[in-house]
């Protein structure tokens, strides 16, 4: 009868391990999202670094029919044009037509795509990442920095906007891009944010 008293003592010690295994399993097998990797469930944030981002649009990179001649609530979507790709970030152009009400405007949409690790890694993010999880964004561009062709031009490119989602929307001088072979600008802060898991 004594061995029968100790097997449910040691039997507890047992179903504790299996428990917490199967939460940790369960933990580790939800996918890997840009929300969990900024609230640090299941992630650390290692580091965060300060840059800017130079940005060229040139009339060589555009596919035929682009900048459209169509308001950009038309056009949004028909565009997939790889602008940057550092780390686990690549930003693509999506849109690039004549801005809604202003024909003498193009309006450009840009849009971050990320391609996550279970392993960590580095992404390229346009807010900096508070401690409670939240986001703080704040770019602008750098009119001093805004060429065509070489020569300034610090009316070109405006920020229209920034969504939460990262994408961000800027205003270019429809005449100028047109005639120019190419307009660069720098836009910041980004944030260099390097992740892994917890």
């Amino acid at each position: 009868m004594a061995p029968r008293k100790k097997l449910p003592v040691l039997l507890l010690p047992i179903l504790i391990i299996l428990l917490l295994g199967a939460v940790v399993l369960l933990l580790r097998g939800r996918p890997v999202t840009l929300e969990r990797i900024l609230t640090q469930q299941g992630y650390t944030i290692v580091s965060q670094t300060e840059t800017v981002l130079t940005i060229t649009l040139s009339r060589e990179q555009m596919p035929e029919g682009f900048p459209e001649d169509v308001s950009i609530s038309q056009s949004e979507g028909e565009l997939e044009l790889l602008l940057l790709q550092e780390g686990g970030t690549s930003l693509y152009l999506t849109a690039f037509a004549r801005a809604d009400g202003a024909s003498g405007t193009l309006h450009a949409v840009i849009e971050p795509r990320y391609a996550l690790s279970r392993d960590g890694g580095q992404l390229l993010l346009p807010y900096q990442v508070n401690e409670d999880g939240s986001v703080t964004a704040g770019l602008s561009i750098d009119s001093g920095s805004i060429l065509a062709d070489g020569e300034a031009r610090p009316d070109a490119v405006t920020l229209a906007a920034q969504a939460a989602t990262g994408r961000f929307d800027l205003y270019v001088d429809r005449a100028l891009f047109l005639r120019s072979d190419a307009l660069t600008f720098q836009i910041g802060p980004f944030y260099h944010l390097t992740y892994e898991p917890s």
